[in-house]
């Protein structure tokens, strides 16, 4: 082998020498040596963060509790209950198309019943009260609904409005007919698109303050003695009423949950419950059988609801 064969023969063996070592320590998993992290002075990005935000940035905050954030957050909650916004599940029971539409229907009927003190105090006052005490829980409705709906804007503050005008007419004293014609006043505005100017309500409101059973009662009776059962006594009626049959459904179902509702009258009682989910889901089976056009089902939702109220009515009153 001359010279420079063991020159080269060298330069190989020390390159093999010096790999082996480094294959030998990834085989055995050792970490590579990093560049230590920089350091940075408190100083060092000042121009661009504030020190105390709060304290520089300009205006209000944003209220975190209304648009489209908020909506879902409450959509998320569904099945919770509770006293604020963020209660969901109404949206599944009542339209915000059928909440506008009756509120529009209570503003007509006020437009008869609070005309004159003689007439007012006569007897309309009694009718007064079933329209104030439902737009009460519309509102109260409007208040916590779990979707989009028209009136939301100070929806609580006259939701406490209303419910004291129906608590108050229980009488047709003059200062109760007087209070019924600013709440009459009221809804004609907000029905003709004016924003309500009054106070917030009070935001630990319970539904026992916002309506009695006595009303929603009778506007139940309303509903289903004198609506749904006529409108779905043979097929031609069914098809003829589709759009009232939901509207009026729903309206029970509506009226179902509250009547449930933590504070009201018997609203513990797990039996007292059991009815009103009862009447609850039959309303449902209306709703969805004139939507499908299918009047067995829509009769059978019927049926429940019938049964539900009988065996109810044997064990409650009010």
């Amino acid at each position: 082998m001359n010279h420079a064969s063991r020159w080269t023969l060298a330069i190989i063996m020390a390159g093999i020498v010096a790999i082996v070592p480094t294959w030998s320590l990834a085989q055995r998993g050792s970490k590579a040596k990093r560049v230590a992290p920089p350091k940075f002075a408190p100083s060092d990005g000042s121009e661009y963060f504030f020190s105390d935000v709060f304290s520089t940035l300009q205006g209000p905050r944003p209220d975190l509790h209304k648009g489209p954030a908020a909506k879902a957050g409450a959509a998320s909650t569904a099945g919770t209950d509770g006293g604020n916004a963020s209660v969901a599940g109404w949206a599944a029971a009542i339209s915000s198309e059928t909440i506008e539409n009756e509120i529009k229907s209570v503003k007509t009927s006020l437009d008869t019943n609070v005309t004159t003190p003689t007439k007012f105090r006569s007897g309309d006052y009694r009718l007064c009260r079933t329209d104030f005490t439902v737009t009460a829980m519309l509102f109260g409705i409007i208040h916590e609904y779990d979707g989009d709906v028209r009136f939301a804007e100070g929806a609580s503050g006259l939701r406490d409005l209303l419910a004291r005008a129906a608590r108050n007419c229980s009488t047709g004293s003059p200062q109760t007919y007087a209070e019924a014609k600013l709440r009459k006043t009221d809804l004609q505005d907000l029905v003709g698109g004016a924003k309500f100017q009054g106070q917030p309500g009070d935001p630990d409101a319970t539904w026992d303050k916002i309506c009695d059973r006595s009303p929603l009662m009778q506007r139940l009776e309303l509903a289903f003695e004198k609506r749904l059962q006529p409108a779905l006594a043979s097929a031609a009626s069914f098809k003829d009423n589709k759009d009232m049959l939901i509207h009026e459904a729903e309206l029970v179902a509506a009226m179902s949950m509250v009547l449930m509702k933590e504070g009201m009258a018997d609203g513990d009682a797990d039996d007292y419950k059991e009815f009103c989910e009862e009447m609850k889901k039959g309303a449902g089976d209306i709703v969805s059988g004139a939507k499908q056009g299918n009047y067995e089902a829509a009769r059978n939702g019927a049926g429940a609801i019938t049964k539900s109220c009988s065996v109810c009515h044997e064990n409650y009153r009010g």
